[in-house]
């Protein structure tokens, strides 16, 4: 910032204004998403509504850490009443979210806040799930939760016993650090400001006639996208209190709508530096890609460099990241295919995309043993590629290939295929329930069973022997066969599944 030119008084007058002007329009805005996302006529609507709302409540993130820095307003007062303000859409206090921010900045890229890193004396998993707790949302969904449950409750519970600051988990997970700062607060103004902030979010429930699936969905979509910036723009650079930091590259609309929070590095370099004069800074250094640094991050934490740690520790590094991968992965497979068919009762029509062939499926439910061998095919899989590096694109095209399936599911419901009234044994009822019970109603075309089967034997055929891939290959055909064999897919959905897997 050396060759900046300083800020007149007007200017910093006229950044005032802006920031409030700013500040006031997130405020009308970010309600008025959240009703649009509760009213919406489809959940295609209400997606949309969630992914506007992530992008205004960061722009209200950003707002409040200028309120922390004291750099919202020149006026104390009023810089205080814009950070109670936007702390309440978080939802925090303002007043502890100042200390715990500002404990972030002394301690930056130190031995308690280095999460990317793994030293030879801290645990592997703890460490390897905390990283993905950040990258997933979970990050931003503890920090209401706990502090509420601290301030209220917190009383009651011997943090020093429980978790001394000298004691592993506090020392890498930043926790024993954090308690400190809170802990030099006072508690009363705490629980205050965090009651006015749930309060405002009951009112908003209530005025604006909020479901609470709809709130979710705008939150978590906001969490989300705020939980896996809040570490890109450390992760892996240099360990040092002010130079641990990137400057990251991202499109125009989305460096505006978090108000130049990407530009990081200037940042740390000068806290005093408001948002509209950090682009342009720290020369330097080049930007780093966020959308590369998001996938540096995705491949997990890393043995810290220098420490010489066993190969026995990198062994176990990597099943952690690949065994959170595949808990990742479930969990969003839980989410979306959820939301691919939210719809369904509310439709009035559904595709019919029947040809004359399907007429003649056979009914043969001993093959729905196949059919609900997805789950262990895709663990095989995995298990085959050994190592995060491998894991990791495998798991993101299947992801990707979810995604890509919701949609159609919401654009074009497909109804069921019958199936016939016949006697079953015992365990052919049992299975074939089993192998229904997968099935979402509208969730049809494409078959997600038959893109994730093809694309877990191309996937580990190349790491295995040739009889290991004849018989993976050899388990995908049985299950993609399954499909129509007990009657859960058309042949369009069939075929549209194996496209889905080769495109």
């Amino acid at each position: 910032m050396d060759n900046a030119i300083a800020p007149t008084h007007t200017d910093d007058a006229a950044r005032d204004v802006q920031n409030w002007a700013i500040l006031a329009g997130a405020m009308l805005g970010c309600p008025a998403l959240l009703w649009f996302a509760a009213h919406a006529a489809s959940t295609l609507g209400t997606v949309a509504a969630a992914i506007a709302f992530a992008f205004l409540a960061n722009t209200m993130f950003s707002l409040l850490h200028e309120a922390v820095h004291g750099k919202f307003d020149r006026n104390p007062a009023r810089n205080a009443i814009a950070g109670h303000l936007s702390a309440a859409f978080f939802p925090t206090s303002f007043t502890l979210q100042t200390a715990l921010h500002l404990t972030h900045h002394r301690n930056n890229r130190s031995e308690v806040e280095r999460f990317d890193y793994i030293g030879p004396d801290e645990n592997v998993p703890l460490k390897t799930v905390q990283w993905f707790t950040i990258l997933t949302g979970l990050y931003w969904l503890s920090i209401p939760l706990f502090w509420v449950f601290y301030s209220f409750f917190g009383s009651l519970i011997p943090w020093r016993r429980l978790m001394p600051s000298e004691g592993r988990f506090a020392r890498q997970t930043s926790a024993g650090a954090f308690l400190e700062s809170a802990q030099a607060l006072p508690i009363a103004r705490i629980r205050i400001e965090l009651a006015l902030s749930l309060a405002l979010q009951a009112a908003l429930f209530w005025w604006l006639g909020l479901s609470w699936q709809s709130w979710l969905a705008c939150y978590f979509a906001f969490g989300l996208m705020w939980s896996s910036l809040q570490y890109a723009d450390h992760a892996f650079s240099a360990l040092d209190q002010h130079e641990g930091a990137w400057n990251l590259a991202v499109s125009r609309f989305t460096h505006a709508a978090f108000l130049f929070y990407h530009d990081h590095l200037e940042h740390h370099r000068d806290v005093k530096v408001r948002w509209q004069d950090l682009p342009g800074g720290a020369g330097d250094k080049p930007k780093r890609s966020w959308l590369a640094m998001l996938y540096l991050m995705w491949r997990g934490p890393r043995l810290l460099p220098g420490s010489g740690q066993s190969a026995t520790r990198q062994r176990q590094l990597a099943w952690s990241i690949m065994a959170c991968h595949v808990a990742v992965f479930a969990a969003a497979f839980q989410i979306l295919y959820g939301i691919g068919s939210a719809d369904f009762v509310t439709r009035s029509a559904m595709f019919d995309v029947a040809l004359p062939i399907d007429d003649h499926a056979p009914f043969w439910p001993m093959w729905s043993l196949a059919y609900i061998a997805i789950g262990p095919l895709l663990l095989a899989a995995a298990i085959a590629l050994r190592t995060p590096e491998r894991t990791l694109p495998f798991l993101a095209a299947l992801t990707l290939q979810l995604a890509a399936g919701v949609l159609c599911f919401l654009a074009v419901p497909v109804a069921a295929m019958p199936v016939p009234a016949i006697a079953m044994t015992e365990l052919e009822a049992a299975l074939f329930a089993m192998a229904d019970g997968i099935n979402l109603e509208g969730n049809m075309m494409p078959s997600l069973h038959v893109a994730f089967a093809i694309s877990a034997a191309w996937a580990a055929s190349p790491c295995l022997r040739l009889p290991l891939r004849l018989a993976i290959w050899g388990w995908a055909g049985a299950i993609c066969a399954s499909t129509w064999l007990i009657r859960q897919h058309w042949l369009l959905d069939i075929a549209g599944g194996a496209l889905l897997a080769v495109a």
